[in-house]
């Protein structure tokens, strides 16, 4: 017993180790899905905006209604435009979606002799003007990285001001001052340079229709306004609440 009971220990340490060597090595650690992170652009945000933009205002004499061939002159004028935003994005994935309503001030006004419209005199003149544009507008865009691409579309306001001086033609100074509602459509890319900050340029087109204003002193005349603005603007954002690299997505 005393030298059969070493030589079976040594013999199973023996065949344990040539199975041991039989068996396949261990398969080598498999490197993590590489992560792909980008800025969160869920939550509200507030900021400053600045620009140019150009008024379009197509004036067209009538005479009991009925448009006059050929008195017809334009308004245009190019102007600094500012102003401030506020709005809230939701995020999903890529896809942000959101709200914003922004408010701007802007110089514009243009003077016009005569209209170049018939019967007005050489010493006539009319000024057209706005100094305020607001909308409230639905964005959706797609988020890559730290940028964002987006549209927007919506509901656009401007005070529209016309002041018709017409001491040789009719003999009276006239003002006609009021709010103008319309819509508005653009586009714009947006940049997080910081978790809590975002820098954008965007561009919008606006249309207010048209209005029809006739002279107190000779009611068969008047004249109609068809208003139209294109704005491009620089912007600088702080976003409340957003986390760094808050949108994970692994591949």
């Amino acid at each position: 017993m005393r030298k059969i009971l070493p030589a079976s220990a040594a013999a199973i340490t023996l065949s344990t180790g040539a199975f041991a060597a039989d068996l396949p090595g261990r398969a080598p650690a498999i490197a993590p899905a590489p992560i792909f992170v980008a800025m969160n652009w869920t939550g509200f945000y507030v900021g400053a905006q600045v620009g140019a933009i150009q008024g379009k205002d197509n004036a067209q004499l009538n005479v009991l209604g009925v448009p006059v061939a050929g008195a017809a002159a334009s308004f245009n004028d190019t102007a600094i435009i500012g102003g401030l935003h506020a709005g809230y994005n939701w995020q999903f994935n890529s896809l942000v979606v959101g709200l914003e309503l922004d408010g701007n001030i802007s110089g514009l006004s243009k003077t016009v002799n005569r209209l170049g419209l018939f019967p007005f005199a050489a010493g006539d003149s009319v000024r057209a003007s706005s100094s305020f544009e607001g909308a409230l507008v639905g964005r959706v865009g797609v988020a890559f990285d730290n940028a964002l691409l987006y549209v927007l579309g919506g509901a656009s306001m401007a005070d529209f001001n016309v002041r018709y001086n017409l001491p040789f033609t009719v003999g009276v100074t006239q003002s006609n001052n009021n709010t103008r509602f319309g819509w508005t459509v653009g586009a714009g890319i947006a940049y997080k340079f910081a978790p809590n900050w975002s820098g954008r340029v965007e561009y919008r087109y606006a249309n207010y229709g048209s209005e029809t204003h006739a002279f107190v002193a000779v009611p068969a005349l008047s004249v109609r306004h068809k208003v139209e603005t294109h704005r491009v603007m620089f912007g600088l954002s702080y976003h409340f609440g957003s986390p760094a690299g808050a949108v994970v997505a692994k591949y």
